[in-house]
């Protein structure tokens, strides 16, 4: 069992879009220390010094869009488990992506909060683990509870 932090990288260009992530992330309780970058040439200087557990990576960055960010990501951190946040009109690729083994988990824009928490979880738990990998069922089995919850009937 892990008893330290994971480290999460988030790549995000919109701060105000990556504070948003990373409170998400706080306040679920996941054992998770947050860092952010905004561009890829960031992201590629963060990984050289310091290794991740799992990447949350917007594909439009100010020096790198699309797919070909994800290629970029890929030959500097080829192993490490990566949820990309997409748009609506990049998620056909990105399901294309994900049956390659490219990536974990997309997400598409704007993110549902109980989703990207989802797949960043399953993200940083270990193909090999124990620990219990959550799938789309789980997600809507949990915000049928929140929505009772928020109306009362619970």
């Amino acid at each position: 069992m892990r008893i330290s932090e994971y480290n999460l990288l988030i790549v995000e260009d919109m701060a105000d879009q990556a504070k948003l992530l990373t409170s998400w992330i706080n306040q679920s309780h996941i054992p998770v220390k947050c860092y952010t970058t905004s561009s890829m040439r960031e992201t590629i200087d963060f990984l050289t010094d310091i290794e991740v557990d799992a990447v949350l990576l917007d594909l439009g960055l100010p020096d790198s869009n699309g797919i070909g960010t994800l290629h970029r990501l890929r030959y500097v951190i080829p192993d490490t488990p990566v949820v990309i946040v997409g748009t609506t009109s990049e998620c056909n690729l990105l399901h294309v992506e994900k049956q390659k083994g490219n990536i974990t988990e997309y997400i598409c824009k704007p993110p549902a909060e109980l989703h990207m928490l989802v797949s960043v979880t399953n993200a940083l738990l270990p193909k090999n683990s124990n620990a219990r990998q959550y799938t789309h069922r789980d997600l809507h089995r949990i915000e049928r509870i929140v929505e009772d919850i928020s109306i009362g009937v619970i």
